[in-house]
């Protein structure tokens, strides 16, 4: 009978835990959106020295960004789609390199929170 009660409790504990996690992960996720959405729009709008300035500052490590390809658009999943720190997410790009050559290009990224704050390309 104890060792019933026990199990109960541990399973009432986990339980209560996981409901927790669940409002903190949304709140991750639209972060992580917000921060992928203010990178890509410093790119888009040439004011990437704007990212250093945000509160925390933002690093986006992008190798057609750092190639001098100009962002013109994106496109973002659905606004419903979950963002989380650390999972791939698609992206489409439009992009033009320094010649003027214009591409669409599906990309991944992934967004960090903790410790430093960044939108990296895990595609590359």
């Amino acid at each position: 009978m104890r060792c019933s009660v026990m199990v109960i409790c541990l399973l009432t504990v986990t339980m209560v835990g996981c409901g927790r996690g669940s409002g903190k992960s949304d709140v991750d996720s639209e972060r992580a959106r917000e921060v992928l959405i203010t990178a890509l729009d410093a790119w888009k709008s040439n004011q990437l020295q704007s990212l250093a300035s945000q509160s925390p500052p933002i690093r986006l490590l992008d190798d057609d960004c750092v190639a001098g390809c100009q962002l013109i658009q994106y496109e973002l999943p659905k606004p419903g789609f979950s963002i989380l720190p650390f999972h791939d997410v698609q992206v489409v790009l439009e992009l033009a390199d320094p010649q003027g050559r214009k591409r669409r290009k599906p990309v991944t990224y992934q967004v960090g929170l903790v410790p430093i704050v960044t939108v990296q390309r895990s595609d590359n």
